[in-house]
């Protein structure tokens, strides 16, 4: 046949849908009119015989098809492990003031979008539940999904938010080399090292405008992050509301993520236990009028935290219901050892009450968990 012609693989039809182009025999005779239907024997016995389609309109068809299967393979665990481990990369280009840096923060601003518009579930359960790699990379990234949950909550708009995000993503590149020490030692630091913590939001500003920000909220908001509501944070001691709105998402967002991780000084602590802080311990540091924000946008149990039911089960936090205290959760052991198979419970029945939250450190599985038991698709990856 003339080179304009390709010939049909089994892949590219289906015989329940009807034909996306016109379809010839070797010889270039016209068989079907693109619309018809054929059924899956004829189908079969046309494809052994060979069938052809305009080269160009099957080449087509077949790149919208591997674009499907892509964005099909796109899971919210996946885009956020692609952005931790471009963290580094972004640091290095702010560092090094190089011209796509500002291309790098905006694809990592896309990785944290896209997880939390495909399951919003499944970017705050990877916080507690997939703690990988260097903590340098995960907790701007963890932030950065928080503080956009935070911002939507407020019904933000959406350039305020990237400005946020950006922020999360940015915060401790005045630090991002030493973080991961400092982070393991917690409030046992030496004087240069606490010299070197507070002085990391000003450090951090001034890289990024190094760099060539702009962005007067992005660069406050780093600024500030570390400011608290009674004026007892750094480094400018602001207090109450001259701190600003944006700058108290993201230090809320900051807190949650940094309690979730252990300490020198404090072991690691569970998300239905720091949202339970929040609004007791943690008064002090954010204004009352933003506290009931995180309660709000994470629940009172986060998803993926993992807690004890009243039959004894240990189960993971899989999504919430119009009952804040009655979560649906997934058991994945009882009190006999590991389930084979996750079982989904309803909180609402006496039987499967939540009870306490459960350190998993403290349990032992026969496989690691696996995401997709509790989220399906929109965790495939973790």
């Amino acid at each position: 046949m003339a080179r304009q012609y390709a010939r049909i693989e089994q892949e590219d039809l289906n015989p329940s849908e009807p034909l996306p182009w016109d379809v010839f025999n070797e010889k270039g005779f016209l068989l079907l009119k693109q619309g018809n239907t054929v059924r899956k024997e004829q189908l079969d016995r046309m494809l052994q015989s060979g069938i052809y389609a305009a080269a160009a309109a099957l080449e087509e068809t077949r790149q919208l098809r591997i674009g499907s299967t892509e964005t099909e393979r796109t899971s919210a665990y996946r885009c956020l492990a692609d952005a931790r481990r471009a963290i580094e990369g972004a640091f290095a280009a702010c560092r090094a003031k190089t011209e796509d840096f500002g291309q790098r923060i905006d694809s990592l601003i896309e990785d944290v979008e896209k997880a939390i518009e495909i399951n919003p579930l499944v970017a705050v359960a990877v916080i507690s539940m997939k703690p990988e790699g260097p903590y340098s990379h995960r907790h701007p990234v963890d932030s950065a999904v928080i503080v956009s949950l935070l911002a939507r909550g407020r019904d933000m708009p959406n350039t305020e938010r990237r400005s946020l995000i950006s922020a999360a993503l940015t915060m401790n590149f005045g630090q991002f080399e030493t973080q991961d020490a400092l982070a393991k030692v917690g409030g046992l630091l030496s004087a240069a090292q606490k010299a070197e913590v507070q002085a990391h939001p000003e450090t951090s500003a001034a890289m990024l405008e190094a760099a060539g920000v702009t962005d007067r909220l992005w660069l406050d908001t780093v600024l500030r992050h570390h400011e608290r509501y009674d004026g007892d944070g750094y480094p400018a001691k602001l207090a109450g509301e001259a701190i600003g709105e944006h700058a108290q998402l993201l230090a809320m967002a900051d807190w949650y993520c940094a309690r979730l991780n252990p300490r020198a000084d404090r072991s690691a602590q569970q998300p239905p236990t720091v949202v339970k802080l929040s609004q007791a311990e943690a008064r002090h540091a954010f204004s009352p009028v933003l506290l009931p924000l995180l309660p709000k946008v994470l629940g009172l149990y986060p998803a993926g935290s993992m807690v004890k039911l009243a039959n004894g089960d240990v189960a993971v936090v899989a999504c919430h219901t119009t009952d804040p205290h009655a979560p649906i959760v997934y058991s994945v052991k009882s009190p006999r050892g590991p389930l084979h198979h996750a079982v989904r419970r309803e909180t609402n029945d006496t039987n499967h009450e939540v009870r306490e939250p459960v350190d998993p450190a403290n349990l032992i599985f026969d496989k690691p968990l696996r995401l997709t038991e509790f989220w399906g698709k929109d965790a495939e990856g973790g």
